[in-house]
């Protein structure tokens, strides 16, 4: 008889989880962030688009997601002097249809709402057209987790970013450890290998 009650706690519990989760895709843009071009629900490059940043070979742009978080940093000691150095992203991916579906965050990695993810590295970067923005890069991938969307992906592009560049208040001595976020947000597209 006392493994019934346990059951069903287990139950509510499972409940519980899947109603936070679903709660959780739901959440609101934060207005606070600047604002970014809605993302094609199927990824096409525009004319815009640098050159430089087109992934080589016979790739296909799968899809894309519009970021919006920060990018984070620290005041640390550089040579003979100081810097903020930039420690990772912290953003929400959203779908076309402005659904919360991924996390980005330091690697740096992409990571999908089916448990695939990636990680990659920056192989060129291009500055933003917006004043104050981080650069809109090329990186490649490697490696890949999970067996999901993000799976077969190749490339990843960051373009149209807008703010999350370094704080513009110096990092001096009096504020080495110091960490400060900066809110951006940008287009991520990704490739898959054909």
């Amino acid at each position: 008889m006392a493994a019934a009650p346990r059951r069903l706690a287990k139950v509510w519990a499972c409940a519980a989880i899947a109603l936070l989760q679903a709660g959780c895709m739901q959440f609101e843009r934060d207005p606070k962030i600047p604002q970014l071009y809605q993302p094609n629900p199927v990824a096409r490059l525009g004319p815009e688009t640098p050159k430089d940043l087109i992934p080589p070979g016979q790739n296909e742009a799968v899809i894309s997601f519009a970021a919006e978080g920060v990018q984070k940093y620290q005041c640390r000691a550089q040579g003979m002097g100081f810097a903020w150095v930039l420690t990772g992203p912290d953003a929400r991916l959203y779908n076309g249809d402005n659904k919360l579906v991924g996390h980005h965050y330091a690697g740096p990695t992409w990571e999908y709402q089916d448990g695939s993810k990636v990680t990659a590295t920056v192989i060129r970067h291009v500055s933003s057209e917006n004043p104050r923005s981080v650069d809109q890069l090329l990186l490649k991938v490697e490696p890949n987790a999970g067996s999901g969307l993000f799976a077969s992906i190749a490339y990843v592009l960051r373009l149209r970013t807008v703010g999350g560049a370094a704080p513009a208040d110096p990092c001096v001595s009096e504020k080495v450890g110091q960490a400060a976020e900066v809110e951006y947000s940008a287009e991520y597209v990704f490739y898959r290998a054909n």
